[in-house]
């Protein structure tokens, strides 16, 4: 009988471990990948659309000699977290090359999966480390040697830090300790203090021009093998990563980020063509903001002050819509000065419906708003009054001025060769 129950109780286990052996082989593994994070430049060769900075780098190297405070701007997405990463991984490198062999590199390279580094140290500024305590731990730890060549201390959103935050990296930053590089990241450098930025080496990190966006897309695209081989379809598969990079708007992490959208519909079957991005593009966010800020300045050009507001309150994000709409009116302004070097979306955006509208573009007018959008921008930290309601006041009094007057505005002519100011001829 003893025996009989054993052979059960063998036979139960056998079926239950053959049933979990067969659950085992059903189930399916999963990978979590962020396409900005595993394409972004492991070498400064990598890092497109920034000449000038690659100069500099290419300068450092030759002269061995890296300043000890940076100051890296540019506009969200631009690539500035990106730059200043590589600035560390240079400068702890055996052979200053980013070689990718030696032990920093590995440790640096391991940092995009989580991994750290003993010496590269990176603080939200925005947060904890923003504030006067997180500051003063910061500038404390600076006197610890490093375990390579030097410390290096990222402190990115730096124009969100305290005053009182702010004012302990004054003395540190004017003679820091030898072993120590600062870097600054910021999209608002003119929200520091002066006599910060003064003693800071500042590097600018441009807006890319979407032809060098678009290529390095269709690089991307052919080492996750989802560009078509077929010529036609191939053709129509690159016109369509033209569109998503004009979407950017200057921005390489959200091409990628929206490509990263784009393979996973190819891969699940969905023809890869302009149709496909148009259609995930209604979805996205980002470029939803900026419609929305098309919007608001084609209602602004027309006096339509109930349109502004109702335009103003369906985005319901009123630093997204300022910085859309900034760059948006940078892009107008460009295009009749004839200065830009590409059309971004916004401006494509901008373009069609001022002609499907017959809407007409008063260059002044813009000017005040630019202005009027950079005076919300900077009062949205430094008053307690909600943001939605400071941008709808700073744009409807602008408009009251120039309706009443107080502000002198020629309405645009009825002739479309007016519409373009003429370009004065260099003497």
């Amino acid at each position: 009988m003893a025996k009989e129950e054993k052979k059960k109780k063998k036979s139960r286990s056998f079926g239950a471990e053959k049933s979990s052996k067969k659950q085992s082989s059903d189930s399916t593994e999963l990978r979590t990948v962020n396409f900005a994070a595993q394409f972004r430049p492991q070498r400064i060769e990598d890092y497109v659309g920034q000449d000038h900075i690659v100069k500099i780098m290419k300068g450092w190297q030759k002269s061995k000699i890296v300043p000890s405070t940076i100051l890296i701007t540019g506009h969200l997405g631009s690539g500035k977290t990106t730059f200043a990463r590589l600035v560390a991984k240079y400068i702890n490198c055996d052979s200053f090359s980013a070689c990718g062999k030696c032990r920093s590199c590995q440790m640096m390279d391991s940092m995009q999966r989580g991994g750290i580094h003993p010496d590269v140290h990176e603080h939200d500024m925005g947060g904890d480390a923003g504030k006067v305590e997180g500051s003063a731990k910061i500038v404390d730890s600076a006197p610890l040697a490093p375990m390579f060549k030097r410390r290096v201390i990222i402190l990115d959103e730096a124009h969100l830090m305290s005053s009182a935050a702010e004012s302990k990296f004054l003395k540190i930053t004017e003679e820091p300790p030898q072993h120590v590089v600062f870097v600054f990241v910021t999209t608002n450098p003119e929200k520091m203090k002066n006599t910060m930025v003064s003693r800071m080496t500042q590097l600018p990190i441009r807006p890319i021009p979407t032809d060098v966006i678009h290529a390095r897309l269709v690089e991307i695209s052919e080492q996750l093998d989802i560009l078509p081989k077929k010529d036609k379809l191939r053709e129509k598969a690159e016109a369509a990563l033209h569109q998503v990079a004009e979407y950017a708007g200057g921005q390489m992490r959200g091409a990628i980020g929206m490509l990263q959208t784009v393979y996973s519909s190819v891969v699940g079957g969905e023809t890869f063509d302009k149709k496909l991005v148009a259609e995930l593009a209604a979805a996205d966010p980002e470029i939803e903001m900026e419609a929305k800020s098309v919007q608001v300045i084609g209602a602004y050009l027309s006096m339509d002050l109930i349109g502004v507001i109702q335009f103003l309150r369906e985005a319901n994000n009123p630093r997204a819509i300022v910085a859309k709409a900034r760059w948006v009116i940078h892009g107008v302004l460009g295009h009749y000065a004839e200065t830009n070097k590409w059309q971004s979306a916004g401006l494509k955006m901008f373009m069609n419906m001022i002609k499907k509208d017959k809407i007409k573009v008063n260059l002044v007018s813009l000017v005040y708003l630019q202005k009027a959008l950079a005076d919300a921008e900077v009062a949205f930290n430094s008053t307690s009054v909600p943001a939605d309601i400071m941008l709808e006041a700073q744009v409807t009094e602008l408009m009251a001025n120039i309706y009443s007057g107080k502000l002198a505005v020629e309405l645009g002519s009825d002739d479309e060769e007016e519409e373009k100011p003429k370009k004065k001829k260099k003497k």
